[in-house]
């Protein structure tokens, strides 16, 4: 264990040389607990309570790959080792359970979505691989006991003949009854189930075959069992159960398959899952490690972001490919897109602690592991304006891959909010309409770039990026060199007009939409200034990033000009972005803008209430109204308790049909009692004035502090990240 965790560049000696505890118990420290184990119930016990229950449990035995070898003597030949013999933790405890007669707690979670159809008619069609056949057994005990239930199908796969086991005469019993038809393969002996005239089901020699071959073999009947009804077919519902691998194994047959009969092939899984009529259950496995295993470069992950490149995302190091998954995520496209090219195992753990059955579904899409480089840990002294510390090529490694995970997801939320453009937002309304609404989304969308993105990037990520890179890779340039660039880019006049002319766009929208071809035009210009600095600065990250990979232990040498060049093109894309924008500004349209007569009837927003850290405004045409939060610090809870005097004052009783959006994205964090009191009387009276009220946040901690004052004062508001899914709520949307 020691040399695994040397071998993942752990530093194991303060193990047993730093003070205070014994080895073992600062290396129990490093090992995560046992995670539950989850088992589905194979019985339908007919009385209430259930006094035994039946579980359906493999015995694991697998190869885990064998320990990296000691050093060899000088003069003598290390010998590999031999892959070592493991057993599965649970598996095999629960078997020496068993045999023992041991007492084993447990506890009974009912899933939320695998059970049985509503509708006892349904025709349903399980795929199990191995012991999955457990919930299924319930679910055709359960059946069987229904009058009139509709038809089971059962798709099987086993390695030999002998795991049919105590089961297979329940499930003959139930085949002779009509209930059921069962499809068996066997993996891994010459033998198959065929219907006997005599015998009923009866296993006689003949060729080994997988889940795939049933399914395909099946096929024609299964396009109509999974069309649905208002189409003529059977509104059949689907059951998986097994392994990842089996379950992959299924998902990827049964898509093609749904292809043979659908006019729509890439939205029949989709509509599967969506309509409630496709169900995952899988168990864990041990992932052994093996010289097989792929080991995947953070620059390599990092780039998968897009639907052109597809959506990769590191979990606990390991790396997986859900691009197929994105369409099936039951939380939406946003938050797979939101943590796609970079770590997500904060928001994973956040969102999944504590569920195995979630761990086993990822594992579906798991496609390598995140490669472990070798870099130098001699340190480095580097002092900074407020501080003096140290820095290895491990150190400086790590923060170029934080900056680049920040431009990435930087990318992925300019993306979604952008996003919005080319949606529907009203109904009725085409996707390509520029209305006055999406303009000023776009305009706000930009100014948030300028406030949040570009500003954290040119005053604290890159500057800090090139200090930790200077002490190593340039110990003769001065450490100052990349803000005074950029401060001095961030002076030009160029730059200066670019910057302001993003602010007036946003602060005097309803003067600029007057003429909506020529801020439409503008705007379109300024979102794609900001794509293509985000896009040259992944660039120059992704080639500081590589020089790492490829050099590892020689980078400081072999790797200081790809580096240093790096360095160069993260301050020249500033530059770069101001020429290009200059320049196209400055140009006339290259053709007359076509007439579109939605753009010359904009129905602007009517202002009901500006200052300096207020707008309401009414979109009566939409039924909305909107209170915008400027990014201005309240100086005074005084001050603050005037201000919300004067914007209460202004609302009227025919307002009292609308739905209100409360966007505070762009607002100051604070969460301290006086200003929460001093802000209560005004969520008090917009809750109770308008018939609905939704507040647009922009960050983690803002939704979880929002939604405890809900709770306290019992008021009911919807916080979100999402716009469309606030003014989807204001129209009358769930």
């Amino acid at each position: 264990m020691l040399e695994r965790l040397r071998a993942d560049g752990f530093d194991v000696e303060p193990l047993w040389r730093e003070p205070g505890g014994s080895p073992s118990e600062r290396l129990c420290q490093l090992i995560p607990p046992e995670q539950r184990r989850l088992y589905s119930i194979a019985s339908a016990a007919p009385e209430k309570p259930a006094e035994t229950l039946e579980l359906a449990v493999g015995s694991l035995r697998y190869a885990a790959a064998p320990p990296p070898p000691a050093p060899a003597a000088e003069g003598t030949r290390a010998e590999p080792a031999s892959p070592q013999l493991r057993r599965g933790t649970a598996s095999s405890f629960l078997a020496r359970a068993g045999r023992e007669r041991m007492q084993v707690p447990f506890g009974i979670e009912r899933p939320a979505r695998f059970r049985l159809p509503a509708d006892p008619r349904t025709p349903i069609v399980f795929f199990a691989g191995g012991t999955g056949l457990a919930p299924f057994l319930a679910f055709l005990r359960e059946r069987s006991k229904t009058p009139g239930a509709g038809r089971c199908w059962l798709f099987w796969s086993v390695r030999e003949a002998a795991e049919l086991g105590r089961v297979e005469a329940e499930l003959y019993a139930a085949v002779r009854t009509g209930l059921l038809e069962l499809s068996v393969c066997f993996t891994r002996e010459q033998v198959e189930l065929i219907d006997d005239a005599e015998r009923g089901k009866a296993v006689v020699p003949g060729p080994s075959r997988r889940i795939t071959d049933l399914v395909l073999a099946a096929a024609p009947r299964l396009v109509e069992l999974f069309r649905p009804e208002p189409a003529g077919g059977l509104g059949g519902a689907a059951y998986v159960c097994g392994s990842g691998g089996f379950a992959r194994s299924v998902l990827d047959v049964l898509g093609r398959v749904l292809r043979m009969g659908s006019s729509e092939p890439s939205h029949q899984l989709e509509s599967l899952l969506a309509n409630q009529r496709l169900w995952l259950e899988l168990h864990s496995e041990a992932p052994p490690r093996s010289e097989a295993e792929r080991w995947i470069d953070g620059s390599e992950v990092a780039q998968r972001h897009s639907p052109e490149r597809g959506y990769w995302m590191i979990i606990d190091g390991d790396v997986y490919d859900l691009t197929e998954f994105v369409k099936l995520h039951p939380g939406g496209e946003r938050i797979v897109r939101a943590y796609a090219g970079m770590d997500g195992t904060h928001g994973y753990n956040r969102a999944h602690e504590a569920r195995p059955e979630v761990d086993a579904l990822r594992a579906l899409y798991r496609i390598g592991r995140l490669r472990t480089l070798e870099l130098d840990a001699r340190p480095v002294e580097v002092k900074t304006p407020s501080e003096t510390h140290h820095v290895s090529c491990r150190t400086a490694h790590r923060a170029w891959m934080q900056a680049l995970h920040l431009v990435v997801e930087m990318q992925n939320a300019l993306a979604a909010d952008y996003s919005l453009q080319e949606g529907i937002t009203t109904l009725g309304e085409l996707a390509a309409a520029r209305s006055s609404y999406k303009l000023s989304r776009a305009a706000e969308t930009h100014y948030r770039f300028l406030e949040h993105y570009q500003r954290v990037l040119e005053g604290e990520t890159l500057p800090r990026l090139w200090r930790i890179t200077q002490a190593l890779f340039a110990p003769d340039a001065s450490s100052e060199w990349m803000e005074e660039a950029l401060l001095d880019l961030r002076a030009s006049r160029a730059a200066r007009d670019a910057e302001a002319l993003g602010r007036d766009l946003y602060e005097r929208f309803a003067e600029h939409a007057r003429e909506p071809a020529r801020l439409a035009r503008r705007l379109e210009l300024l979102r794609a200034a900001d794509t293509r600095l985000l896009t040259e600065l992944e660039a120059a990250l992704l080639d500081g990033v590589r020089a790492f990979e490829r050099h590892e232990q020689r980078v400081r040498t072999s790797g200081m000009a790809e580096i240093w060049q790096a360095c160069h093109d993260l301050a020249s894309a500033f530059s770069t972005r101001v020429e290009w924008l200059t320049r196209r500004l400055a140009a006339p349209p290259s053709t007359p803008p076509p007439a579109d007569a939605a753009l010359d009837a904009l129905a602007l927003p009517a202002p009901l209430y500006s200052s300096e850290y207020w707008r309401l405004e009414a979109e009566p045409e939409q039924g909305l109204a909107t209170l915008r939060r400027t990014p201005v610090p309240w100086p005074s809870l005084t001050l603050l308790a005037s201000e919300i005097e004067s914007l209460l004052g202004t609302l009227q009783p025919h307002q009292q049909t609308l739905g209100l959006l409360v966007d505070m994205r762009l607002a100051p964090l604070r969460n301290d009692s006086g200003f929460e009191n001093a802000m209560a009387p005004l969520r008090q009276r917009l809750c109770g004035h308008f018939a609905r009220t939704a507040v647009l946040l922009d960050s983690d901690v803002g939704s979880l502090a929002a939604a405890r004052l809900e709770r306290d004062e019992r008021r009911h508001a919807l916080c979100t990240r999402s716009e469309s899914t606030a003014r989807k709520f204001l129209m009358g949307g769930k």
